[in-house]
């Protein structure tokens, strides 16, 4: 999660402190959408992503494990864990420097109910330089365990679920078919999650990206702009201004064994193979 950050013309004032915990007892990170207040009528939406993803994350778990690394001093009050992990959250999905992470927060309800906000606030939550003291804390083995956790509590979630509709009538028809299908694809994500975890990969056959469309898979591309792309992937040839799809998949797949393929199917359709054939170089391989 680290990230370049723009802090250096910053002043840093260096304040005698002393340290205690918070009294965690008395702290909830968890709060619903109905609770936080905008300064206009309304709420936020349930679908948006940053609120559905804040569902899933044990934050009053987490904030009862790391609260130690957030100490109080006597003048200001210390932020809270929840504050700080998803702020590191948004910033390594996202790919903000410090300074954008802060403005993009102070900018969006939908941010600032992420990172456990009571109601949206015209001021900056933190500070650019607070971003570097929160990535010093959360370390690369807290993240782990954080992670841990988080797959721990899906599993148990999906445990917990599985009993319900067990315990209930079959015949009740408690799921529909698309729930039933999204539940399925809920399964075969933690699945795939738990065992990235396991084995320390980044990849898994088949995986998932997302819930709705299970089917689309991620493609590296390796460009600057978008170094992963989502979506089907489609071989097209061109002949006498008419486009014919010779490969669609949403699976990854190398475009230059479609070729000689491409040529058969031409002379099946006019009894001749091409004069010419204009390709990109991935085309020119030893196979075609």
């Amino acid at each position: 999660m680290s990230k370049s950050c723009a802090w250096e013309n910053a002043d840093i004032i260096q304040k005698p402190f002393t340290w205690r915990q918070k009294d965690v007892s008395k702290t909830k990170s968890t709060s619903t959408i109905d609770d936080f207040i905008l300064p206009f009528s309304g709420k936020l939406s349930a679908e948006n992503r940053w609120v559905q993803l804040a569902k899933i994350i044990p934050w009053d778990e987490i904030e009862k494990e790391y609260v130690f690394m957030f100490p109080s001093d006597c003048v200001n009050v210390a932020k809270p864990v929840r504050m700080a992990l998803g702020s590191l959250i948004i910033q390594a999905r996202c790919g903000y420097t410090d300074r954008e992470t802060v403005q993009q927060i102070t900018e969006n309800p939908n941010l600032q109910y992420f990172i456990g906000l009571k109601e949206y606030q015209l001021a900056k939550p933190f500070t650019p330089v607070a971003l570097v003291k929160f990535r010093k804390r959360f370390n690369a083995k807290r993240l782990a365990k954080i992670n841990e956790l988080i797959i721990i509590n899906v599993n148990r979630n999906l445990k917990i679920v599985d009993t319900m509709l067990q315990q209930e009538n079959a015949d009740m028809g408690l799921l529909n078919n698309r729930q039933q299908k999204l539940l399925e694809t809920i399964r075969i994500l933690a699945e795939q999650q738990t065992r990235m975890y396991k084995t320390k990969t980044h990849s898994v056959e088949d995986r998932i990206v997302n819930l709705h469309q299970p089917h689309v898979r991620p493609i590296v591309r390796g460009k600057a702009g978008a170094a992963v792309e989502f979506g089907a992937k489609v071989a097209i040839s061109l002949e006498k201004g008419y486009s014919r799809i010779e490969k669609l998949s949403w699976d990854p797949f190398n475009e230059a064994i479609t070729l000689q393929e491409s040529v058969e199917r031409y002379r099946e359709c006019n009894d001749c193979y091409p004069e010419v054939i204009l390709a990109d170089r991935i085309y020119r391989t030893e196979i075609t």
